[in-house]
């Protein structure tokens, strides 16, 4: 019995922490999901916009149900709105603004989180540098390569390049790496 308060009573004084270890956990799983089911890289000139639609999507709508899911987040915009005077005495307008950035900053975790996650696994990144149409940048990545890797570096993800295999799997390697960087 004893044991069991102590284990209510840490985890009532850390519910925050064990909160954000459970969404971190969530949002891992959800991402690896998404990436297996949903993410196909389609190997064609758009990879660059395909890539960064899969990266950053995700977050923003993960960012408004964030908003939604707060409860103070209903709190502070129909007091705020309804009641003015009550909400956001005269003297106290800098608290409103206050509240809406602790609002903001909680609404940012889950999706720095899936951000965070889907650098590190890296087919998203990968997906949209291998149809990075820069230059500068193509130069980079193919430097001492054929020149099928300058030609044909959106196909690399797919492995359908007519590249050398050995240089198809280093330009991946260093898209991956560039992404968990």
């Amino acid at each position: 019995m004893d044991v069991l308060h102590k284990l209510l009573k840490l985890c009532s004084e850390k519910k925050s922490a064990i909160g954000y270890g459970f969404l971190t956990l969530l949002t891992a799983g959800g991402q690896q999901l998404f990436s297996l089911v949903v993410f196909q890289c389609p190997c064609t000139e758009d990879n660059f916009i395909y890539g960064f639609i899969f990266l950053f999507a995700p977050a923003v709508v993960l960012m408004i149900i964030s908003y939604f899911l707060n409860s103070r987040t209903w709190k502070f915009f129909t007091g705020c709105f309804l009641n003015p005077k009550k909400m956001c005495p005269s003297g106290y307008r800098c608290q409103g603004l206050h509240v809406f950035l602790q609002l903001t900053l909680n609404a940012l975790i889950v999706p720095v989180m899936w951000i965070s996650i889907a650098l590190l696994h890296g087919s998203f990144f990968t997906c949209a540098m291998s149809g990075c149409q820069n230059p500068e940048y193509v130069q980079h990545l193919c430097r001492n390569k054929s020149e099928q890797c300058r030609t044909q570096l959106y196909k690399v993800t797919c492995a359908k390049t007519a590249m050398p295999a050995n240089e198809a799997q280093e330009v991946v390697l260093v898209l991956q790496a560039q992404s968990q960087v």
